[in-house]
């Protein structure tokens, strides 16, 4: 900013030179810094906010989206998609050995509503007439924080290592077949076929069923009408749609014609390094009940709500 100068006559007659600033003073400038940075503040908050928001609208739509894209390509392949995600890691030489981990990446509000189970011959069998037959585990050496050599190998058969889980560079990929060379952290699963005792991520009755009831799927506790007995409460298994199912679209000529999607939706209100994918909870009837086939009984995002649950908090409606 330039000064004033002007010339002023004192008492004695003589001039003298004064000059005035039309700049801004320290104070001016501190306090304009702090009106901006109050207002930055906000906007940062603002935008926070709005990310939420828009990522529970958007998952809204892609509940249902993934819901009715299932049961088409259930209809249209007759078998629902295969090699889904079982979200627990294992021991690979022996899945059935009860040393199985929950996902160590997944996010802990969807982790308190599944546990997992030893699956029986006739869930085995209600998978298998669905068309599931194959899942995806984790080798259980890469679900902490230690990482090093696991015991399946690299894609092109080298001894894989990775990292700490929580320094995964792409959660959604944990399931992926680990990648050759050196300083990899990325995938750490392979396929396995579906045998009996082999665990399975099943979804929580909750208080009285409610966590069934509430998807439409039958309870056992007397206040909701049923017997009591939790061997009558349907079973739910949890499934992650992950880009190496089935459904997901590949390069193979013979897939011309099917209905599948272009690549697994994720959801994006998540942690930085926790599992995204949107879950499938498909009804295998009770233990004491099977059902004769598997179906799909709901679709969840990888916090665990559903298409209702989802759009009431989108539209303020849920407290």
């Amino acid at each position: 900013m330039g000064r004033d100068v002007s010339n002023v006559l004192t008492s004695n007659g003589l001039r003298r030179t004064a000059r005035r600033s039309s700049g801004f003073t320290l104070l001016e400038l501190l306090v304009v810094v702090a009106i901006l940075a109050g207002l930055g503040g906000l906007l940062l908050v603002a935008y926070d906010g709005l990310e939420s928001q828009a990522a529970k609208g958007a998952a809204t739509n892609t509940i249902a989206s993934v819901s009715n894209s299932v049961r088409a390509y259930t209809v249209n392949q007759r078998r629902a998609p295969n090699n889904l995600d079982a979200m627990l890691a294992v021991t690979p030489a022996s899945p059935g050995d009860g040393n199985e981990e929950a996902l160590a990446i997944l996010g802990s509000k969807i982790a308190k509503k599944m546990a997992p189970v030893a699956a029986t011959a006739d869930q085995i069998a209600t998978l298998a007439e669905a068309g599931i037959t194959e899942v995806r585990y984790l080798d259980v050496a890469g679900n902490s924080e230690t990482g090093g050599e696991l015991s399946i190998p690299a894609a092109d058969g080298t001894t894989a290592s990775v990292g700490p889980f929580s320094q995964i560079d792409i959660p959604n990929r944990a399931f992926d077949i680990p990648r050759p060379g050196s300083g990899r952290n990325r995938g750490r699963g392979f396929s396995s076929t579906l045998e009996r005792d082999f665990p399975l991520m099943v979804w929580a009755p909750g208080d009285g069923g409610i966590n069934l009831t509430k998807l439409g799927a039958s309870a056992a506790g007397t206040e909701t009408g049923g017997t009591g007995d939790p061997n009558d409460d349907d079973v739910l298994i949890a499934l992650g749609l992950g880009n190496n199912s089935s459904i997901i679209s590949s390069d193979d000529a013979s897939t011309v014609g099917d209905i599948t999607l272009a690549s697994a939706p994720y959801y994006t209100d998540v942690g930085p390094n926790e599992y995204g994918r949107y879950v499938l909870l498909y009804n295998l009837g009770s233990i004491n009940s099977p059902r004769g086939e598997a179906k799909l009984q709901a679709v969840l995002d990888s916090r665990g709500d559903f298409l209702d649950e989802e759009y009431a908090e989108y539209t303020g409606q849920k407290q």
